[in-house]
């Protein structure tokens, strides 16, 4: 964290410059002009307490020392960078509400559309409540006269390899196949990672992968199983490029305590049992695979993620909701749980300018310095240190 700590001086010649010390050692580069002030890193010193002091030095060379001003700095390590190949993370931890710094996660989603005709009606709003401590995108169901959806471009260069994750809880009971995760927002047929259809009794989902054109019954596949409403699941899927045009989807869903649910062979084909292609009417993910096939896409709209709400063609104006949080995009392998947050400095780290023998969370100290007044030629000099400002509270 930097902080700025700053001084007035006065010299009945006139100052020349103030240098401020920290435990005896030059802080900064002496200060030439007024306002005097210098900027403080503490994460650059120790835990514990230390001592600020400064020196005004006039043009005829005489100098005065301030009074020591004890301070305590406590500096709590800020979270981890995404480790790894994480090539992008969002956990929507910016803040709650409606605004568009809360929904964007802080501008990390750099594509935010409300399609509402003009109206007030927004679908998207961030709440607490995520996995592991983290906020949550919360998507409202109106119908089919509103969408809305974030989308961050080109995460991966185009016919890369990636790994998603995010988890989803889902409120609604809206039976449309509402498309809420895919790629491209517009370009959702090359890859649709969910598309959700629900009930009272529980939600069900597919993946989509018809870019190049639908075949019944292999443009969609899914779970023959339920989910249940109201209750945390995490989804990672492998993009895995077999050529510059063609993936695999390799999906892989757990549940809340972390139990591997579902993955390629519990992916069906649609009405398996019934519809035939190829042969054979019980095609699974892998099976397909297997058998050496594989989905044909654009590959400039596969690097693209879009989370939201598509306004779906016979939903039901729910009023209802459903959440995302914990998305992370790698290249280097499954992403696994979300960690829980780092408490953020500003929150938890004592005031590294507080003296009080009790650490005053997120206050300020006034710290005076009482300088000596001389006779004669000698500076006559009153300083005092008006107050450690934060510059930064956050990274």
């Amino acid at each position: 964290m930097a902080w700025t700590v700053s001084a007035t001086a006065s010299d009945n010649v006139g100052v020349a410059g103030v240098q401020f010390k920290l435990d005896g050692a030059n802080l900064g580069t002496e200060d030439t002009s007024s306002p005097y002030s210098v900027s403080w890193t503490t994460t650059s010193a120790a835990n514990g307490s230390h001592q600020l002091t400064a020196v005004a030095r006039d043009a005829a060379g005489n100098v005065t020392t301030s009074a020591g001003r004890t301070v305590t700095v406590s500096n709590i390590p800020l979270p981890p960078p995404p480790s790894g190949n994480a090539v992008f993370e969002s956990n929507w931890d910016t803040a709650t509400g409606n605004t568009n710094a809360a929904v964007t996660d802080g501008g990390k989603w750099p594509n935010y559309w409300e399609f509402n005709g003009g109206s007030s009606t927004q679908l998207l709003s961030v709440v607490s409540g995520g996995p592991n401590g983290h906020n949550a995108l919360r998507v409202q169901q109106r119908g089919s006269s509103f969408a809305a959806n974030v989308q961050a471009d080109n995460i991966v260069p185009a016919s890369t390899d990636y790994y998603l994750r995010f988890y989803m809880k889902n409120d609604d009971t809206s039976g449309s196949g509402d498309h809420i995760v895919t790629v491209d927002t517009w370009e959702y047929a090359n890859l649709t990672f969910l598309r959700k259809s629900s009930s009272a009794n529980g939600w069900n989902f597919v993946a989509s992968l018809y870019g190049c054109g639908y075949t019944y019954p292999i443009g969609h596949w899914g779970p023959t199983a339920s989910l249940a409403r109201g209750t945390w699941y995490r989804f990672e899927y492998f993009v895995d490029f077999i050529d510059s045009t063609h993936i695999q989807l390799h999906p892989r869903v757990y549940d809340a305590q972390g139990n591997l649910l579902y993955s390629d062979a519990d992916f069906k084909q649609t009405d398996p049992g019934g519809a035939t292609w190829n042969g054979r009417n019980d095609w699974s993910l892998a099976s397909f695979y297997a058998a050496g096939n594989s989905f044909c896409v654009n590959p400039s709209f596969v690097n693209d993620i879009g989370f939201g709400n598509n306004g779906q063609y016979g939903a039901a104006d729910s009023g209802q909701y459903w959440y995302f949080a914990g998305v992370q995009v790698r290249t280097d392998g499954w992403p696994g749980a979300v960690q829980a947050p780092a408490p953020a400095p500003s929150e938890l780290a004592a005031n590294p300018f507080d003296d009080s023998s009790s650490n005053r969370t997120g206050s300020t100290a006034d710290a005076q310095f009482a300088w000596v007044t001389a006779a004669g030629s000698e500076a006559v000099r009153r300083r005092r240190v008006a107050r450690g400002r934060r510059r930064s509270s956050r990274r």
